[in-house]
């Protein structure tokens, strides 16, 4: 979509998933040769506080949207539609003005309109992933440090993309890493 101006915002302070995505945000900026400008980044809050994040770059930042920033990422997906109702409330058009995208997915994720692009991870996988390795423990074998499940990338509308996909065409690790 040939965007480069990218808003960040943060999940609750000391949360490893939280943490985490931001991590991979700034890693993909520096991937892309994008700048990080902190400006775009929102100081971190509980997962229900969107609408106060988004408030904080509308507000106390006095960023314009589709001007000082092109797309925004939530760290979590119940981020993210706090915020649209912001950005709703304030007639920014999701995804002509700003493309928007979370992590995580569910039922709601799509109902939203324009429904929700997200990253998520597969939880069966993670949960087999986690008994297993449990498993190997107790059996007395050497674990890795990290295990990483693979990542996928459900693009619907509210990134500027006009057909939905809900997973089915894009099945792939979204960033080569995932959840760990």
């Amino acid at each position: 979509h040939q965007i480069t101006r990218i808003a960040f915002l943060r999940g609750p302070a000391y949360n490893s998933a939280a943490e985490e995505r931001y991590r991979a945000y700034q890693e993909v900026l520096a991937e892309f040769g994008l700048p990080l400008d902190p400006n775009l980044v929102t100081t971190p809050v509980a997962w229900s506080q969107g609408y106060n994040a988004m408030k904080e770059l509308l507000d106390d930042r006095n960023l314009k949207p589709g001007i000082d920033f092109e797309a925004v990422i939530a760290a979590n997906s119940s981020l993210m539609l706090n915020a649209a109702r912001l950005l709703n409330e304030r007639g920014v058009k999701i995804p002509n003005d700003v493309a928007i995208a979370g992590f995580d997915d569910s039922d709601q994720f799509r109902a939203m309109n324009p429904p929700l692009t997200v990253a998520c991870s597969d939880f069966q996988e993670l949960g087999y992933k986690a008994v297993e390795t449990v498993m190997e423990l107790l059996n007395g074998k050497e674990i890795p440090e990290r295990t990483f499940i693979p990542t996928r990338l459900i693009i619907r509308q509210s990134c500027g993309c006009n057909s939905i996909s809900d997973g089915e065409n894009y099945p792939e690790v979204f960033g080569g890493k995932g959840a760990n």
